[in-house]
């Protein structure tokens, strides 16, 4: 072995390398260094290695600044690197600000996409809530672009939301981002993976398997409800290009052109009553069905559900004649009104399984029998008349004002949206039977009289609905609160109260259960005594804590249904086809709800978009501030010569007692409103009274009812005054007023006396006095009074104008002749 040592680019260090003698190659690698013959004489030699030159910063050592040249060229090469750097990241830092700004997050995009018209509101709510907590994840691979990697299922369900909804949108998403969506060949690869023919759903009963075996994991049980429904679809025979579709189909895959066409889709629902979810389980294409046929798919539907180990209480469907029919041959006994039987055994467990008839079909049911027959009578023998619920509308029309109720006089042509539940809960609510005690026993209106038996009838009904209606576990009222050991006594003695007074109920002489107009009543007594045995059953047994009787309704299916019409564009009445189709997409993602102008309301709350303008709110097209016009100032010189004829005659001024009362009573939700944005401490304090002045007020007492102040009274009620006599002198709906609620402002201050003021005390010195907190405050009354007031105007004119509606009418038409 030879020894060498080697100098570095310092003539002071060396270092020591060990060659082998064998490897003389080495030696004659640098050919100007000293001769092989030198090396070997002399086994020390001193070689020169040479720097490498280092090509990035991070290769950069001490050495390379050891001497004043090379720190210099070095500190040159650095600082030029970094400057570099410093443009790139900056760059890409305006780049990602630019992103963020524009679409930060998924519902940014879905706001974007709202913006650019590809997507309607009703659909952009239904994408905001299939967005869940991974939202991050989803943005992340909408960034990164394509990818090898399978799509995360929360990326997959928005995906297949956003198409379903609007292709035109997920084409444009898509594109934006860079083709990190699947393609639509890939959506389809998905839809043909799941058999959505008619017959039951064997992707279905997978999902249920898993949700059980999950449950069972936790040591704990799935029970569900059972709903089912038809719904109307077009009759129309179409090729898919394998076979025809249109023809009846119970899942026996006969195809035959000697089978009648269907007009109905028989729709199976499972309905999770102590989780939050819902799955159809099946479908059947049918040219109706009598009551046996229907028991024997209830009882194959049940079996079929069986085999997943998920547990049905109980089984939902509307009042159709051959459902109760279907009823009996599953083994249900209502000929019997003090003995029912509302319950049938499960083929396969032998468990109960309740029967519950729709509470919201039920109680359109009842306003039908009410509004056609027009008078009932109680078991007292006091008359329940329609004709009061019709002076109270006109009353309300008369004052201008409405006592906290939504019946209008399109309630009174309800033949025409007989289908819609609003308008029967609105008609039989709370409100309204506050207004009718209110007027016959407040006000004692000789119109009234004898009111209060009728506002019984509608306050039983209410509460009745709202029972068998629960979505809250934490509800205040308690009517509206789940059933639980905690709530059961105060149910059960209602129930039995309710049930002895429908019992009582007569329809021309003759017990209502016993006319032909029964079925809502009866329907209604049917889910007393199947709430009843649910409690029994499994709240007693503590196999479940509560039960939101809302899981126990049609709504859920109803939903569902609208779902499927909106699939269709302007098209709402699908064929056989398009209904498969739908359904199978449904079937895929869940995060579907149905439209707003459907039977049912949904439940969820919507956020409303507001847009801004740059552009003062009191500048003309031109840019010309109005208040200098002459169109504005003429327009103000009429308005207060109006005002002093007006004036010249006190009568004018007077408000009765009803419309004094109103406006306590709204000024009690104007006060509740600024307490959202008024942060001054003593004007807050100013606001509100620890007292009711309004006899209207103690009708609405049911909580935590805000009470206003005299202050807050009184300026209310200047601005009603205000407010009528400049509705009579001036067409509010006139587009030419541009600042109708400044008008109004400004000319009732005019009218306030100043001893409004007192109100304030000492906190009117506390700032200035002519544009100090009260001025400030007594303009915001009169700016949330004259929004409620418009609103309510615009609300009246339109139901005036509309009162003979047709297209409710002629929709439904259409869906149920199946064109």
């Amino acid at each position: 072995m030879t020894s060498i040592s080697v100098a570095g680019d310092d003539e002071d260090s060396t270092s020591t390398i060990t060659l082998s003698e064998t490897e003389d190659q080495l030696c004659n690698v640098d050919k100007t260094g000293p001769p092989k013959s030198d090396i070997q004489a002399n086994p020390s030699v001193t070689i020169q290695k040479k720097k490498r030159k280092s090509r990035y910063v991070g290769d950069m050592s001490s050495d390379d600044f050891s001497s004043p040249g090379r720190a210099k060229k070095n500190f040159r090469i650095m600082k030029e690197v970094i400057t570099s750097q410093r443009r790139k990241i900056h760059g890409l830092q305006r780049t990602v600000t630019s992103l963020r700004k524009r679409v930060s997050t998924l519902n940014g995009l879905i706001n974007l996409l709202k913006k650019k018209s590809y997507i309607s509101e009703s659909s952009e709510d239904l994408l905001k809530a299939s967005l869940s907590g991974s939202s991050l994840k989803i943005f992340e691979r909408l960034l990164k672009g394509p990818s090898t990697q399978k799509y995360d299922p929360a990326l997959r369900s928005f995906a297949l939301t956003l198409s379903f909804y609007s292709p035109r949108a997920y084409n444009f998403v898509r594109s934006t981002f860079n083709k990190s969506l699947p393609h639509l060949s890939t959506l389809s690869k998905w839809y043909r993976s799941v058999d959505g023919s008619p017959g039951f759903t064997q992707e279905s009963l997978l999902a249920l398997k898993l949700k059980n075996e999950y449950a069972l994991s936790q040591n704990k049980s799935v029970y569900c409800n059972l709903v089912l429904d038809e719904m109307s679809i077009r009759r129309q025979v179409e090729w898919t290009g394998s076979k025809f579709s249109g023809y009846i189909d119970i899942g026996s895959k006969i195809d035959s052109d000697i089978l009648p066409e269907a007009k109905e889709a028989l729709v199976f629902m499972l309905v999770c009553i102590n989780a939050s979810w819902k799955i159809p389980v099946g479908y059947f294409f049918i040219d109706g069905l009598s009551g046996k046929e229907k028991a024997e798919l209830v009882n194959k539907c049940l079996v079929f559900i069986n085999e997943s180990g998920v547990k049905v209480t109980s089984l939902t469907f509307d009042g159709a004649p051959v459902n109760f029919t279907m009823a009996s041959h599953l083994g249900a006994n209502f000929n019997d009104i003090e003995n029912m039987k509302t319950h049938f055994s499960h083929p396969v467990t032998g468990c109960d399984v309740f029967i519950i008839l729709d509470p919201c079909h039920m109680i359109k049911l009842v306003r039908n029998t009410f509004g056609s027959q027009k008078y009932f009578t109680d078991g007292e023998d006091n008359h329940i008349d329609w004709i009061f619920l019709v002076k109270l509308v006109d009353t309300q029309y008369a004052e201008g004002l409405h006592l906290g109720t939504k019946i209008t006089i399109r309630h009174m042509h309800w033949v025409r949206e007989k289908m819609k539940v609003k308008i029967a809960t609105q008609t039989l609510s709370r409100s309204v039977s506050d207004a009718l005690l209110y007027l016959s026993n407040d006000l004692k209106l000789p119109n009234f009289r004898n009111a209060d038996a009728t506002a019984v009838f509608i306050r039983k009904f209410n509460d009745l609905f709202d029972s068998l209606n629960s979505r809250n576990r934490l509800a205040k009222y308690k009517f509206k609160r789940p059933l639980s050991p905690a709530t059961v006594a105060d149910f059960f003695s209602f129930f039995d109260d309710v049930s002895i007074y429908i019992k009582n109920l007569k329809l021309a002489s003759i017990p209502i259960i016993e006319s032909p107009r029964k079925t809502g009543f009866l329907g209604f007594l049917i889910c007393i005594n199947s709430i009843k045995g649910l409690y029994k059953t499994y709240i007693l047994k503590n196999e479940l804590k509560y039960i939101l009787t809302n899981k126990l309704s049609q709504d859920h299916l109803e939903l569902f249904f609208g779902a499927i019409r909106g699939k269709g564009g302007f098209n709402n009445n699908p064929s056989a086809r398009h209904f498969e189709s739908a359904y199978k997409r449904l079937l895929i993602h869940t995060e579907v709800t149905g439209p707003k102008t459907g039977n049912i309301t949904v439940s969820d709350r919507l956020t409303i978009l507001s847009c801004g303008s740059g552009r003062q709110i009191t500048a003309t097209d031109n840019g010309d501030d109005l208040l200098t016009t002459k169109e504005y100032l003429d327009f103000e010189q009429s308005v207060k010569d109006n005002l002093t004829v007006y004036q010249s005659s006190s009568s004018a001024w007077n408000l009765t007692v009803y419309t004094e009362n109103v406006v306590q009573y709204i000024s009690g939700f104007v006060v509740k409103t600024l307490k959202k944005c008024v942060t001054c401490a003593k004007c807050a304090e100013i606001l509100e009274s620890a007292t009711v002045i309004s006899s209207l007020q103690k009708r609405k007492q049911y909580g935590n009812l805000v009470k206003a102040s005299d202050l807050v009274i009184n300026v209310c009620t200047a601005a009603e005054r205000y407010f009528r006599f400049f509705h009579k002198t001036t067409n509010i709906f006139n587009k030419n007023i541009r600042l109708l609620i400044e008008t109004l402002k400004n000319n009732t201050i005019k009218t306030l006396p100043s001893a409004i003021l007192n109100h304030f005390n000492h906190h009117l010195y506390d700032d200035d006095p002519v544009d100090g907190h009260a001025i400030q405050l007594i303009k915001l009354i009169l700016n949330n009074y004259f929004k409620l007031r418009i609103h309510h105007e615009t609300a009246k004119n339109m139901d005036l104008s509309t009162k003979n509606r047709v297209r409710s009418i002629l929709t439904k038409t259409i869906l149920f002749k199946h064109e």
